[in-house]
């Protein structure tokens, strides 16, 4: 692994995601998201997934930090997943 001491900060949100959890008006997915990193090999590994947010269809979830290193290994040209799904 490269020497990488670098962090990165980051938060995200999401805007208008479609319901997953039922037909109620008071019914409303839980979002959270993932975030994956390519391989060498084509296959993808999951290096952070965040916590989920409760009945929201419009959600931001809390900033956090990730080193580099655990994100792309030095290669700042490493391909990112982002999926993001819903808690059942």
């Amino acid at each position: 692994m490269a020497s990488c001491s670098e962090m990165l900060q980051f938060q995200l949100s999401g805007k208008k995601l479609v319901n997953k959890d039922g037909w109620g008006i008071l019914d409303k997915s839980d979002p959270f998201f993932v975030i994956k990193r390519s391989r060498e090999d084509g296959q993808w590994v999951r290096l952070y997934k965040s916590v989920k947010i409760m009945d929201n269809l419009n959600p931001t979830w809390p900033s956090d930090m990730v080193s580099v290193q655990s994100i792309c290994n030095g290669d700042m040209d490493r391909t990112l997943m982002i999926e993001v799904g819903v808690w059942v």
